[in-house]
């Protein structure tokens, strides 16, 4: 007979299952628990294995240096004259060459970073003149540039970057885009770690290295592509007699440093750069001597003045012309207006006033 009672809302009958929810017997084992006699010891599961990998082999760099090495002679080769091209050009117009290839550089280096800015572009920037590009983008490679031609050393990472002390351990990582403070520190300090066991390594090895161990140190913010390529070139130029930099040039829209494997390719673009930019600069002196003979016939000695003030800026106002000639506003205005009818000269702007000059090649 079946047993009911409602007012306990408990209900018994014959031949019904139990459910998880009944109060157990005191003699009833827990069925619906696993037994412990075969449960598994914690030491018998199967775990995955920590993989030793690290992402920092020197020992690798080192070995493909060696694989490598007529590539890199070949590097070293074209860097060297492309260092005696600068050398040979004099004081004023080995700097104007040095301005000239760091506006062909950032610009490579702009568009391998996802942000295309033009040459001119960049140089109207130099110039404070008007400019629709990105402000930020713009900001980047004005700091590129200067960094490029300046002439000074690279073991200073916050001088170098330009930094200020900054003690951030509130905001988060993410938000702030870079690492700020001791946590800064405590990254340049790793990097410099890793960069030694590679000291007896070729010093454009030791640049590819860096640029690898930049990214992995987090020195920079992460969609930040240009400081540690900046900083790899600057570093490839040590030893160099007016060089403060080596180029890359069109390689450095394919930024090679995946690792040591790319060490080769890394060696391939960095001769085809300095090969380019010297083949550049045998263009302008090639410019500087058509202009000066198709000059000739002008009297005085304000065409040369104007040609070689051109050769030692990639570009100038009207103004800078005026300063180097040492001639007036109108005499400098008509003689530009003049070699731009004979196909010298270029007008940047493309405006009627506070333009900007550069040769024509």
């Amino acid at each position: 007979m079946n047993k009911r009672n409602i007012f306990m809302g408990t209900f018994e009958e014959p031949g019904t299952p139990r459910s998880l929810y009944d109060p157990p017997d005191e003699a009833e084992d827990l069925w619906f628990l696993p037994d412990p006699d075969d449960a598994l010891d914690i030491h018998d599961i199967p775990l995955p294995k920590v993989q030793n990998d690290p992402l920092v082999r020197p020992d690798e760099w080192i070995a493909a240096q060696g694989t490598h090495a007529a590539l890199l002679a070949r590097a070293a080769l074209a860097a060297g004259q492309l260092d005696m091209v600068v050398a040979g050009m004099g004081p004023d117009a080995g700097q104007g060459a040095l301005e000239r290839l760091a506006l062909r550089e950032v610009e490579a280096l702009a568009w391998a970073a996802g942000t295309p800015i033009s040459l001119e572009e960049i140089g109207r920037d130099q110039l404070q003149a008007r400019v629709t590009t990105d402000p930020r983008a713009l900001q980047q490679a004005r700091w590129a540039v200067r960094r490029l031609i300046a002439d000074g050393p690279t073991d200073d990472l916050r001088g170098f970057l330009g930094l200020h002390r900054v003690e951030s351990q509130v905001v988060p990582r993410g938000l702030r885009g870079r690492i700020t403070g001791k946590e800064f520190d405590e990254a340049a300090t790793e990097f410099w770690a890793n960069l030694a066991a590679l000291s007896d390594a070729h010093v454009f090895t030791q640049a590819a290295f860096a640029r690898y161990l930049w990214r992995l140190s987090e020195l920079s913010a992460e969609e930040d592509h240009i400081e540690g390529a900046v900083w790899a070139a600057k570093r490839m130029a040590q030893g160099c007699l007016t060089l403060t930099f080596v180029p890359m040039g069109q390689g450095a829209r394919h930024p090679h440093g995946g690792g040591s494997e790319d060490l080769g390719s890394h060696f391939t673009a960095m001769e085809a750069g300095a090969n380019s930019a010297r083949i550049e600069l045998q263009r302008l002196t090639m410019w500087r001597d058509r202009a000066r003979d198709q000059t000739a016939f002008i009297k005085g000695t304000n065409p040369a003045r104007i040609i070689s003030a051109l050769v030692a800026k990639p570009m100038a106002t009207t103004k800078m012309i005026e300063q180097a000639v040492g001639t007036s506003r109108d005499t400098a205005e008509r003689l530009l207006a003049r070699m731009l009818e004979m196909g010298l000269v270029r007008e940047v702007t493309g405006a009627s006033r506070f333009r900007i000059w550069a040769a024509k090649i």
